[in-house]
């Protein structure tokens, strides 16, 4: 929430604590692994061509790069959410 603030994110923040629900989702940690998984799929099905990711880590950035990591080494597995999980070290 700090980070948000500090990032000039404080109007948003404002409307977010009008809605409990979507705050709490916030609160919850996200990570792109079903985006990364549908991106996949588009590629092997289409061939759909993109240059690369980005990503917003919002100030984890090593545990992005641990992250990064894991998934390029083959360290993780497919789940039935349509996402994978990470093995964590």
């Amino acid at each position: 929430m700090r980070y948000a603030v500090r990032c000039g994110a404080g109007p948003s923040i404002r409307a977010l604590s009008a809605r409990p629900n979507a705050l709490m989702k916030l609160l919850v940690e996200h990570g792109p692994e079903t985006v990364m998984r549908a991106l996949a799929r588009a590629r092997l099905a289409d061939g759909a061509r993109f240059d690369g990711l980005h990503f917003f880590c919002f100030g984890g950035y090593l545990r992005a790069c641990q992250w990064l990591w894991r998934v390029a080494n083959g360290q993780f597995a497919l789940n039935d959410d349509g996402g994978f999980d990470v093995f964590r070290g």
